[in-house]
């Protein structure tokens, strides 16, 4: 049963903050087991072809590139919209709907 007062007190929380969460934690294991074969980030990553060691290492993948093995390894045509649909439904958790 949906508390309306309490939802509503978390999305003003949440209204015009900036809102900075790691990506390990946006791309959780649920969200990528959900939207792709893969069981987490890490092995999403090691199956592809880019060397990735560090957070730079992943910034260097060129877009291009990285929005193909997206496209071709998971639910979504490209980065952009699988991070948009990642915090789409960790703002929901966090507004408790």
């Amino acid at each position: 049963m949906f508390h309306f007062d309490d939802i509503a007190k978390r999305a003003a929380e949440l209204d015009g903050k900036q809102q900075t969460m790691p990506l390990r934690e946006l791309l959780n294991n649920d969200f990528i087991a959900k939207y792709s074969l893969f069981a987490s980030f890490d092995e999403l990553i090691a199956s592809s072809t880019f060397k990735v060691e560090t957070k730079d290492d992943f910034e260097a993948i060129p877009d291009a590139e990285w929005d193909t093995y997206i496209a071709n390894n998971t639910s979504f045509e490209s980065w952009e919209k699988m991070q948009r649909q990642a915090a789409a439904e960790y703002l929901v958790k966090q507004i408790g709907l």
